[in-house]
């Protein structure tokens, strides 16, 4: 026979134990939610400005357009992300985007649509400047025609090109 303490017990430890899964399930519920916020803004976030002082990319007046790194390095069939400093020299603000353009082979030839560049596009005010984060990928490029010697272009929303820089893009198989 069961005492009356006994189910009163009984009972208690059945309330406590449905209050723990109902906190762990809340608990649980916020963590799947913040990691699905997380990792669904991590493309947007990649691609975002920020401040170029930030990752070391100090452009100024006389050198406007700076880079992480001349030597850029993409595997055939995937992309890498590049960094770069942007000054704006022009009296208004003006938005500015990247790309890659003028890339030659190691013979010399000029080749189109191997190496690709695209950034998101920044407004940028007079004698400021901003960092961009680019993703450099490849279309059809073999690594016959590895290394090239490419241009990365700073380009006006107007479509001018603002500042360029000589690089050499590796691509590896």
């Amino acid at each position: 026979m069961m005492r009356k303490s006994d189910r009163s017990a009984a009972m208690q430890l059945g309330v406590s134990t449905i209050v723990i899964l109902v906190i762990a399930m809340v608990i649980i519920g916020a963590a799947i939610s913040f990691i699905r916020t997380f990792f669904s803004q991590g493309q947007e976030r990649l691609l975002q400005t920020f401040p170029a002082s930030d990752v070391g990319l100090n452009p100024t007046n006389t050198n406007p357009l700076v880079l992480g790194s001349n030597e850029l390095t993409v595997t055939q069939g995937e992309t890498n992300t590049i960094q770069a400093g942007v000054y704006n020299t022009e009296a208004d603000t003006v938005s500015y985007s990247l790309n890659i353009s003028g890339c030659v082979n190691r013979s010399g030839s000029s080749v189109s649509n191997v190496i690709t560049l695209n950034s998101p596009g920044a407004g940028i005010d007079p004698s400021e400047s901003t960092a961009f984060r680019g993703i450099l990928g490849t279309n059809s490029a073999t690594t016959q025609g590895s290394p090239y010697i490419c241009t990365v272009n700073a380009v006006k929303d107007d479509g001018t090109v603002a500042q360029n820089k000589q690089v050499t893009v590796r691509v590896t198989s």
